[in-house]
């Protein structure tokens, strides 16, 4: 399938070429625009917050919330799966509260459950105008779906309040003072937002209405103004990728993550009108030729506040009782079943990087027959994506984008913006459990 080829190829290159340090690099299947502002002291722009604190899910593409699952959430219901070393009278109040907030979590993960099947099946019912107004979950639980928004706030909210309280009486009872420190951490403050003083581990987001609230820090190692002053001053990490229809490709299957993959979005999509339209292509077509040029690239380090225990994880993973503590009954280190790290785990992925690039340029080619097809969608597009790589139309202004016709076979789309791109992010394992 050419849609599988050339995402596969794209992959390859970028992984064994460019963001080669680290591989476990997963690619966001509808690129990100690094839009995002900097935000004041001791406070994170919402958009980039939302990003960095959700848990990837196991697989080398992903979808920009996705996965719904926030690393701090899952790390404190880790928490209440853990038998701490203390008075047995004490351990079975933990235990009981530890059981209401594992009822509630199934209940959110059911109502989480639920309204990803209510959007897959309002977007197959829905066709192509579905698929145009609401290209993600995000967006259509903003919109029609919003009951659903309701239901999972609802219960997070009460889930937020037990395990404050659960955090709360567990931090009194241990004499480790650094796990201790970080138990604590993990507790909502009880200051007012507005008072401006983040108790470590935590920091200020605005919320949809635009008042701030506490949230769970995450540390990015450069601002969004300090990343996009870095890309301005000149080229660094550029890079071309060659891909063709003609080659095959398995590397997905060859990641860190293992198996096939879910892209979400056709590799060829011209933006009209605000929505984007897959370019009709040939699945057999061998004459496609594709030549993407970024003239820079970084990666921007990630890494969550204080209240995240490393070596407690790490202690966890050993699952020997070191530090006074293990795994509940009943749970595993990895496994199919109530599993804490490892691609079924309760606490499996986290985002350790964001992979940018910066003012991409393609090329593409194609048989003749085919830009004949194509030609007038491409030449009244406001914008086209080309896996992972979007230039212009909702992933920038038309005038940021160059789009040109060169014969009577390809086509070069320039850009000119001056916010990078998000098209993937490394992923980071807690507890140091790596993919087998």
């Amino acid at each position: 399938m050419l849609n599988d080829d050339l995402f596969g190829q794209t992959y390859d290159q970028l992984t064994t070429k460019v963001f080669t340090t680290g591989q476990n690099f997963q690619m966001i299947a509808s690129p990100i625009p690094f839009s995002f502002l900097t935000a004041g002291p001791g406070q994170i722009d919402p958009g980039i917050y939302q990003l960095v604190s959700q848990m990837p899910v196991w697989s080398p593409v992903g979808t920009f919330g996705q996965n719904g699952t926030t690393l701090f959430s899952a790390y404190r219901q880790l928490l209440a799966n853990v038998t701490f070393k203390v008075d047995p009278g004490k351990q079975a109040d933990l235990a009981a509260q530890a059981s209401q907030i594992n009822d509630y979590e199934r209940q959110l993960v059911q109502a989480q459950g639920d309204q990803n099947q209510a959007y897959n099946v309002a977007r197959n019912n829905g066709g192509a105008v579905f698929a145009a107004q609401y290209p993600d979950i995000l967006t259509w639980l903003a919109g029609p779906g919003s009951t659903y928004t309701t239901t999972v706030n609802g219960l997070t909210k009460t889930i937020n309040q037990l395990s404050d309280k659960y955090t709360t009486d567990l931090a009194a009872m241990q004499g480790d003072q650094s796990l201790k420190a970080s138990i604590q951490a993990a507790t909502t403050p009880t200051a007012a937002p507005s008072s401006g003083t983040p108790q470590p581990g935590w920091i200020l987001v605005a919320d949809a209405g635009g008042t701030l609230q506490w949230q769970p820090e995450f540390v990015l190692n450069k601002t969004p103004a300090v990343v996009r002053q870095d890309f301005a001053q000149g080229s660094v990490g550029s890079f071309t990728l060659t891909l063709s229809s003609a080659t095959s490709s398995s590397s997905m299957k060859r990641s860190w993550a293992g198996g096939n993959a879910s892209y979400g979005n056709p590799f060829f999509s011209v933006n009209a009108g605000g929505s984007w339209d897959q370019l009709s292509i040939d699945d057999n077509d061998k004459s496609v030729q594709v030549q993407i040029s970024v003239k820079s690239s970084t990666v921007d380090l990630v890494s969550p506040g204080v209240w995240y225990n490393s070596g407690f994880l790490k202690n966890l993973a050993l699952n020997q009782g070191a530090g006074g503590y293990q795994l509940a009954n009943g749970w595993s280190v990895t496994g199919s079943k109530n599993a804490a790290f490892g691609p079924n785990g309760l606490l499996s992925t986290m985002v350790s990087s964001l992979a940018l690039v910066y003012q991409p340029s393609v090329t593409v080619t194609m048989a003749e027959s085919t830009m004949q097809r194509n030609k007038q969608k491409i030449a009244a597009s406001g914008g086209v994506r080309i896996g992972p790589f979007t230039l212009g139309g909702s992933g920038g202004s038309q005038s940021d984008t160059k789009i040109s016709l060169t014969g009577t076979t390809s086509f070069t789309a320039t850009s000119t913006s001056t916010d990078p791109l998000i098209i993937g992010v490394n992923v980071g394992f807690p507890g140091g459990v790596n993919p087998s």
